[in-house]
């Protein structure tokens, strides 16, 4: 998005702006951990836990 701050724009504008942009850029940086880090180490805990000795025991 562009994020281009007209040169009459006020101060409350510009900086309403300014905060728009550091929230998309910290709402990839959010998306890229969850996607490329927390969720691959979730799905792989997961399948450990599921072929764990442990979890194929019968419940008591």
């Amino acid at each position: 998005m562009d994020y281009g701050v007209h040169p009459e724009a006020s101060s409350s504008h510009r900086e309403m702006l300014a905060a728009l942009h550091r929230f998309e850029i910290d709402t990839h940086h959010h998306l890229h951990k969850e996607h490329y880090l927390l969720f691959p180490r979730a799905i792989a805990l997961e399948a450990e836990l599921m072929t764990s000795p442990l979890t194929s025991q019968p419940a008591h």
